[in-house]
Parts: structure tokens; C-alpha cells; sequence
């Protein structure tokens, strides 16, 4: 399947994006990079899963525009900087994608069997990401890396993850983990090998809330 996922970043991070993309040089995501960030001293300093796992976040085409998405996301998270759409043309075998979109499809059900049954197991990891437990979204992005890893061990490869997205629509919007409500669809890049293009253009905020 083809379609483009839209990432929005400082214009100073797209060189460092497409001297990767460029080179080959592997996404850090994946099981060995979290236990890599575990064993760095200082809770602080350690790069914290979002709620999909470690990659590349984009947004793709969902209920709202990921054109509006984006615009939203760079107001209150990105500040006072030049910011850039990058846009990352992706072609992926559908088996090849973890997709939590879907609560009645037997992936999901797996993913949430899975938590189920490791939940112990994945709470801990998180405590050491957030001493005080409240960060839903670290959680879940340890569940992911976590699930991801264990179906690896059986052969089955997830070079990117689906899921819905809670984004915040202005800057007085109250924080995505207290929403209920999807908005639109998250795509993660775990491996470039999925990316066939990659585009840039400088965003222009526009001035709606």
C-alpha cells in the first residue's frame, strides 16, 4: 500500500532526517534502543517512547487533515523557530504494519492480549521511564516495542505502526492524554526501507485556533 505521511519538525532536524533517510542509517527504534535508554543513569535523560514506540511519527490522512494536524501539533509544540512539513511518500506490504486501528481485527486483539498477560512486565519498564506511573502514552509505547519484539521472535517484521492520534486543535486545547475522542491516524516509520521519497517545504502557520 502507498500513501504520504507528514512529519513537522525545526528546520535545522531535516538535514539530520535525510542524512539518515540518505545513507541507510537505521531508525533508532526497537527493543535493543529502549533497553539502551534503561540503562542510562538519570530518569531525565533517557529518551521516552511516545505512545506508538520509537521512530518517526507522521500523520496521514485521517478524520481531520494532516495538513491541520501538523499546523496544530508545531503551535504548541514546536515554539518560536522555522518549522518544516516533511513529507515521506511510503510504499509498505500491509503485513509488514502493526495497525491499532482497528479494535475488532485479530492484531489488535493480540496486542491486547499481550499487554494483558505482560502487564507486569511492561509496567515496570515504564516506572523506570516515569518514576511516578501517569505517562498513558510511555506506557503504551513500551507495550508496542515490547509486543513488536515478541512477535520478531516469530518471524512476523513491523516496519511501521498505525494507530489513532488525540492531537490537540489549539493551543488552549487540554492535552492529548486527557482527550477521548480520535481526530485523525499516526503512521510510525520503524525502517526507511519503506520510504520512497522524502519532500520538504517550509510551513506557514496559518493564524486559525
Amino acid at each position: 500500500m502507498e500513501f504520504d505521511g507528514y512529519h513537522v519538525t525545526a528546520t535545522q532536524n531535516v538535514k539530520g532526517i535525510l542524512h539518515s533517510y540518505n545513507n541507510s542509517i537505521p531508525i533508532k527504534t526497537g527493543i535493543e534502543y529502549m533497553r539502551k535508554q534503561l540503562s542510562i543513569q538519570g530518569e531525565t535523560k533517557r529518551k521516552k517512547p511516545g505512545s506508538l514506540g520509537y521512530g518517526l511519527y507522521t500523520f496521514t490522512e485521517g478524520i481531520i487533515s494532516p495538513e491541520k494536524l501538523i499546523n496544530c501539533y508545531a503551535k504548541r509544540a514546536i515554539g518560536n523557530v522555522q518549522i518544516k512539513k516533511v513529507t515521506l511518500h511510503i510504499d509498505v506490504n500491509e503485513n509488514n504494519i502493526l495497525d491499532l486501528t482497528n479494535y475488532a481485527s485479530k492484531q489488535y486483539q493480540n496486542f491486547a492480549n499481550y499487554c494483558e498477560a505482560a502487564e507486569k512486565y511492561i509496567s515496570r519498564a515504564n516506572l523506570q521511564f516515569v518514576s511516578k506511573g501517569k505517562n498513558q502514552f510511555v506506557w503504551e509505547g513500551v507495550a508496542v516495542e515490547l509486543f513488536i519484539a515478541e512477535m520478531e521472535s516469530r518471524g512476523e517484521m513491523y516496519y511501521g505502526v498505525r494507530r489513532d492520534t488525540y492531537t490537540p486543535l489549539s493551543v488552549n486545547s487540554v492535552d492529548a492524554s486527557l482527550r477521548r475522542t480520535s481526530n485523525g491516524i499516526e503512521f510510525l516509520i520503524r525502517d526507511w526501507s519503506i520510504v520512497s521519497n522524502i519532500d520538504h517545504d517550509v510551513l506557514k502557520l496559518s493564524q486559525e485556533e
